[in-house]
């Protein structure tokens, strides 16, 4: 099976079940690292912990989590098992954000007319597969689990000093880039796929819980 470790930011605090989810994946993974960081610049911190990663810890992969998110340890096994037969990569879980009065996976769904990544259409319900991992286009941020090779090939290609992996800025048409963009983007430079496993789903409580069935539901109703 896969090795990996696990890698979070939190503002001071984190979910309890979040912390729960550590917690049943520390006693089924007892050689699993967890690698917290805190603190207002996020994408500094992301890029400072994965390279102290990359230095001091010798698994295939990285699970980057938003300390907001639970998970089944069925769930991880799952991803884990992905992860051994798609090879070095970008394995994305399934998760859902809200926006306003909108519900959208958080993975990218596509790309505009001027070519850059969307999550589709204002009143848009985005169906995926169920039950086999996909090829996305970006991972959000909030659940990536990426192998050391990736972040490897990435950091050789051209960045901010300190920004290898994660950077948040914008783009060549001024509209802002979320913070995990460049790491996809950089792996598929690098020839590297980005996946989405929906059978690894986190539950993302914002506040309320937000999982596959919430999100069929709420679109059933527009």
């Amino acid at each position: 099976m896969a090795t990996f470790d696990i890698a979070y930011t939190q503002p001071g605090t984190v979910k309890t079940e979040f912390a729960r989810s550590l917690i049943e994946t520390a006693l089924a993974h007892p050689n699993t690292a967890f690698l917290p960081s805190s603190g207002k610049n996020l994408v500094r911190n992301k890029n400072v912990a994965t390279q102290y990663w990359l230095d001091t810890r010798n698994g295939d992969w990285l699970l980057w989590l938003d300390s907001d998110l639970s998970w089944t340890q069925e769930g991880l096994a799952q991803l884990l098992e992905t992860a051994d037969e798609k090879g070095p990569s970008i394995i994305s879980g399934l998760g859902f954000q809200w926006s306003g009065s909108k519900i959208y996976p958080g993975f990218f769904a596509g790309y505009d007319k001027d070519g850059t990544l969307t999550i589709g259409g204002d009143n848009e319900r985005i169906d995926y597969p169920r039950d086999t991992a996909f090829k996305i286009p970006a991972a959000g941020g909030g659940c990536m689990l990426i192998h050391h090779e990736v972040f490897q090939a990435i950091k050789e290609l051209p960045h901010t000093e300190s920004y290898p992996w994660f950077f948040s800025g914008t783009d060549a048409n001024g509209k802002v880039t979320g913070y995990a963009q460049q790491v996809s983007e950089g792996a598929k430079r690098k020839r590297y796929d980005v996946w989405c496993e929906p059978r690894f789903e986190v539950v993302h409580y914002e506040p309320i819980a937000v999982t596959s069935e919430f999100y069929d539901k709420w679109w059933g109703k527009q």
